[in-house]
């Protein structure tokens, strides 16, 4: 009995060593540990975002600068201003109004440019619509533009009729007319009229500038 003991012992032993010695190892030859592969480095789990130093973010685009018109160099020569240009208008009376007329003269006003201070003058025209039909000329001493002022402002009179023939309430409208000329041409076109005062022109003069007003009644004191 104590012999079969034994022999159980010895086979129990036997059993453990074998089965101790038959297991896998889990060192490698040279004894190096067996390490399981990691990820690579980065590499996320599970779809994760890769790890490692945060990336800076995308550089901003900007609108390109417009550019800009640069001053012309000292000494260039500069792209001269356009000149202004010389004007004129009658203020008083205007058109479709009623003027009155005292004596034989009515008066007038105006604006102008570019005329006071300068190689020009106003002449005036009336039409009066009665007698020979045209333009008389005002001549200056009796009427025409008396005064142009520095501001452009400007004054004068229109002989309506004459002694012979004063004019009358039931006359008709008239036209006026101012004109910028040269001082040059204000002369001759005075002196011409002077000539022959009863005489009308049938055109205006072109002159520089000129303004027209029509239909102005007129109430004769």
């Amino acid at each position: 009995m104590r012999t079969m003991r034994i022999v159980i012992g010895l086979i129990l032993v036997v059993f453990c060593l074998g089965f101790v010695l038959g297991c896998p190892s889990r060192t490698q030859q040279g004894g190096t540990p067996v390490v399981a592969p990691m990820p690579p480095t980065g590499q996320g789990v599970g779809g994760t975002q890769p790890s490692g130093p945060p990336q800076p973010p995308p550089p901003t685009l900007k609108a390109p600068a417009q550019p800009t018109k640069s001053p012309a160099p000292a000494g260039q020569p500069q792209k001269p201003q356009a000149a202004a240009a010389p004007s004129v208008k009658i203020t008083k009376p205007t058109a479709g109004a009623t003027a009155t007329v005292a004596g034989l003269l009515l008066q007038i006003a105006g604006t102008s440019q570019l005329v006071y201070g300068q190689d020009r003058k106003i002449i005036l025209y009336v039409n009066a619509h009665k007698g020979p039909s045209g333009w008389y000329l005002q001549i200056p001493g009796y009427s025409g533009v008396n005064t142009v002022n520095a501001d452009g402002t400007w004054n004068g009179d229109a002989q309506i009729g004459n002694r012979e023939y004063p004019p009358k309430g039931s006359d008709p409208a008239i036209d006026i007319a101012a004109v910028v000329v040269s001082t040059a041409d204000a002369e001759k076109a005075a002196a011409k009229a002077g000539e022959n005062p009863d005489r009308p022109v049938f055109q205006l003069p072109d002159g520089v500038t000129r303004h027209v007003i029509t239909g102005v009644k007129l109430d004769v004191r």
